[in-house]
């Protein structure tokens, strides 16, 4: 539920980055407070374009990613996988697909990527040109908060935090 909302979170956030422009941005954090560069987790998002009226698009899309999450697997990193949504009708924006992967570190992408076997399904993706008309690369590292990375409470006032503890039964 949480990565299904933090999912659905990321996506709108970055929909209404594309469509609205500049969004108000967080304090950055002191150099003291962040990770390396290569060590800091992050998310990377594919908007997708893809051509439906093709015979057999979101079917040939979703073996191609079969093909890279295999490879991924291989190479280390199972929770690394790509996840493919389809994006609600009415929603704005000119993308009817994205595909999002959770990444432990740059290394580990440079890893996975750098291997042998996500070369050679990569070959089935770039074979999609005609299905993915246009994409959109992003990659995104979440700004940690006082509550756990990834939880919705980051979401939720300090204030209403802990009034809703103070008022939890026990």
């Amino acid at each position: 539920m949480v990565t299904d909302m933090k999912t659905s979170l990321s996506l709108l956030l970055l929909c209404s980055t594309l469509l609205a422009g500049p969004v108000a941005r967080a304090q950055p954090r002191t150099p003291a407070q962040s990770p390396p560069a290569d060590a800091q987790a992050f998310q990377a998002i594919h908007l997708l374009w893809v051509d439906v009226q093709q015979p057999r698009a979101e079917e040939r899309i979703r073996a191609a990613i079969a093909g890279l999450n295999e490879a991924i697997r291989k190479a280390g990193c199972s929770t690394c996988v790509y996840h493919l949504w389809r994006v609600g009708e009415g929603s704005p924006g000119s993308y009817n697909y994205m595909q999002q992967s959770d990444w432990p570190s740059h290394t580990i992408y440079d890893k996975v990527h750098s291997s042998p076997d996500y070369a050679a399904a990569s070959q089935a993706w770039a074979a999609l040109r005609s299905v993915v008309t246009r994409e959109v690369y992003v990659r995104q590292s979440e700004i940690l908060m006082d509550s756990q990375p990834g939880s919705m409470a980051a979401l939720v006032p300090k204030d209403a935090q802990l009034a809703s503890r103070a008022s939890a039964p026990r």
